[in-house]
């Protein structure tokens, strides 16, 4: 059996009206169905989202204090560590 087939293929036939928009109903559904769930999914995911999105940006916030008070107590430290030196040296 070879691989190759040497016929042509056949031109582009017309398909009756009816025939078209019972296609294009179909379609259509198919659309239609697809931007409901899509719909109904952005309802009721942003919620849940939210509120993960919600508890993260509260734990970065609490940790981002915690890494100002480091810096602060460090900053702080080193102030006092220099300020003995700069008035004895007076």
């Amino acid at each position: 059996m070879p691989d190759e087939i040497n016929e042509p293929i056949a031109g582009p036939e017309a398909i009756p009206p009816k025939e078209g928009r019972g296609i294009l109903k179909q379609m259509a559904v198919i659309a239609g169905l697809g931007l409901g769930g899509a719909l109904a999914f952005l309802m009721v995911a942003p919620p849940r989202v939210s509120g993960a999105s919600r508890a993260a940006r509260l734990e970065w916030t609490k940790r981002r204090g915690e890494i100002q008070q480091a810096i602060a107590a460090e900053n702080s430290r080193e102030a006092a560590s220099r300020a003995p030196a700069t008035s004895s040296s007076q």
